[in-house]
């Protein structure tokens, strides 16, 4: 859902702008001559202002969801209120500018009340200290809660560029308010719609900016293996061997730590690997322990358990299938087993009598003997 509203913003804000466009142009397209101008004026940009505001409510209520799972996001949600708060007072003055400036229909309104009325300068003003203030937000979250912004002073000075609140369409750094000197009743309407849809476009954009950041920071899990857990890593010959297995995930750029008895372990592509020599027979236990830096919450966690495996007495055991002798010129079947022996390390050969061994499966093998005295 996230990623749908982030995406849609760059449509909603062209779409403005080509609006804003074709108001600059207006016989471009194929207006209706029974609409007044500032009528077609007001159609454009409540269309686009609509738009805008329902995006805004939904970036609104995903940093409510957010914060509501996961409260330490509390900050954003409070600059969220804060830049409400302000861009609605902005937003208002210039709309209350706007309805004076419709109650007359002469030309000469504009310099009573946007120059000689000072609107201009009080509206400008408003504009200034509104952005400041947006900054100043951003910048007091940050400073207050540096493990959950996310954000550095040049992304803040970088994003404070792209504030559409004092375009430079609106205000030339040379002539600032004094712009309106001059304008008709209705270029000095456009502007002032303009000023409001700006306005309603810098909620929108600070919404998403805080948004962006309340994504959570979770480790990529980007490496997968086979894990096999079981119950004992010895049994017996008739015993059963029961083991889960499953796939394992990891994250190879995680940092943590890792000990087994106290001892560190050293780490490569997010593993550790534990190896023991067994210097008594029986059942043997260790305890790993592994410490995690959470990115989310900046605090380290420790997860510790119990592992266990047996040491057996190695031991081999040689039988004539048939008898405690072998026949001289037949096939003598002869079963060899070993405890605390790997069948695949085990390597076999005879002796004496000039015999041949065979192996015929795991724990069988056939020989051979073509004289007399001890194999």
């Amino acid at each position: 859902m996230k990623k749908s509203i982030l995406f849609s913003v760059s449509v909603i804000l062209l779409l403005s702008s080509l609006a804003c466009d074709k108001l600059q142009n207006p016989n471009n397209g194929n207006n209706s001559s029974s609409n007044t101008p500032t009528e077609e004026l007001e159609a454009y940009f409540n269309s686009s202002n609509n738009t805008l505001n329902l995006y805004s409510e939904d970036l609104m209520r995903a940093i409510q969801s957010t914060t509501g799972e996961s409260p330490q996001y509390a900050p954003f949600l409070s600059a969220a209120q804060e830049a409400d708060a302000l861009l609605s007072g902005t937003e208002k003055l210039a709309m209350d500018i706007y309805t004076e400036l419709s109650s007359g229909n002469s030309e000469s309104r504009v310099k009573e009340l946007m120059l000689a009325g000072g609107e201009a300068e009080n509206l400008f003003s408003s504009l200034l200290h509104t952005q400041s203030s947006l900054i100043e937000i951003l910048n007091n979250m940050v400073q207050n809660n540096p493990r959950i912004s996310n954000t550095d002073e040049r992304e803040l000075k970088k994003f404070a560029g792209t504030l559409p609140l004092m375009n430079e369409d609106l205000w030339a750094e040379d002539d600032q308010p004094a712009q309106f000197t001059g304008l008709s009743l209705h270029a000095a309407k456009r502007k002032l719609l303009k000023i409001q849809h700006n306005v309603i476009q810098t909620r929108a954009v600070f919404y998403r900016f805080l948004n962006e950041k309340m994504v959570k920071k979770e480790l990529n899990y980007d490496k997968f293996d086979v894990l096999v857990n079981s119950e004992k890593d010895y049994v017996l010959l008739g015993e059963s061997y029961t083991s889960e297995i499953s796939l394992g995930a990891y994250s190879s750029q995680a940092k943590f730590s890792v000990s087994v008895n106290g001892k560190s372990l050293p780490i490569k592509d997010g593993k550790a690997i534990y190896t023991t020599r067994g210097s008594r027979v029986g059942e043997q236990k260790y305890t790993a322990r592994i410490s995690v830096n959470n990115p989310l919450t900046g605090e380290t966690e420790t997860f510790t358990k119990d592992f266990f495996y047996e040491i057996g007495q190695p031991y081999v055991s040689v039988s004539a299938d048939n008898m405690n002798i072998l026949k001289i010129g037949e096939d003598n079947p002869v079963t060899i087993a070993t405890a605390g022996i790997s069948s695949q390390s085990l390597s076999v050969s005879i002796s004496g009598g000039g015999g041949t061994i065979k192996k015929l499966g795991k724990t069988g093998y056939m020989v051979k003997v073509i004289k007399p005295g001890k194999v």
